[in-house]
């Protein structure tokens, strides 16, 4: 190979690299700023406990980003818990007030979507939860929870950027 097309070889690698990781960044920082649950009025014939208790509970997650990840501020009738989710596949230990122990998050990103393995305490086995958070659109943020890989979810929340006037549903199946 001369050195003219390894010079070229590189350049159009660097050139063809290039857009992803700004596209990544772009929509990573879609994450950021302040969410709150996106829930319809109380439904008198049964309305879902997990969308009733959000809703009561004045639930408002904040997202920030830094070199290491994403940081959410969950703030929960005036008490706030910090997590940190790292973005390299590496494992997190967050402590959470509510809950004895600890919580270890192993967070990946999967096409457009942040998929975040949970272990309480121990990264051993296989995880006790896996989080999907993903944005439905600007505006609308989703986050399910299943037990395990390809299950359904058990648990489905659906936030709106704060200060819109956009509705959707959150249920928990």
């Amino acid at each position: 190979m001369s050195m003219t097309a390894l010079v070229t070889f590189v350049w159009l690698a660097v050139a063809l690299g290039t857009p992803a990781v700004s596209m990544q960044d772009d929509w990573l920082k879609g994450f950021e700023g302040t969410w709150v649950v996106d829930a319809p009025p109380p439904d008198p014939g049964g309305a879902e406990i997990s969308v009733r208790v959000a809703r009561d509970a004045s639930l408002s997650v904040t997202i920030t980003r830094d070199a290491s990840g994403l940081l959410l501020k969950t703030k929960v009738n005036g008490q706030e818990v910090q997590t940190r989710y790292g973005l390299n596949g590496k494992d997190v230990t967050n402590k959470n007030p509510f809950v004895d122990g600890q919580g270890i998050f192993r967070t990946r990103v999967d096409k457009q979507k942040l998929v975040t393995e949970i272990w309480m305490n121990s990264a051993a086995g296989p995880p006790q939860t896996i989080e999907t958070r993903y944005l439905e659109s600007t505006d609308v943020m989703v986050t399910e929870l299943s037990h395990a890989a390809g299950e359904p979810a058990f648990n489905r929340t659906v936030m709106r950027r704060k200060g819109t006037g956009l509705f959707s549903t959150g249920f928990n199946r």
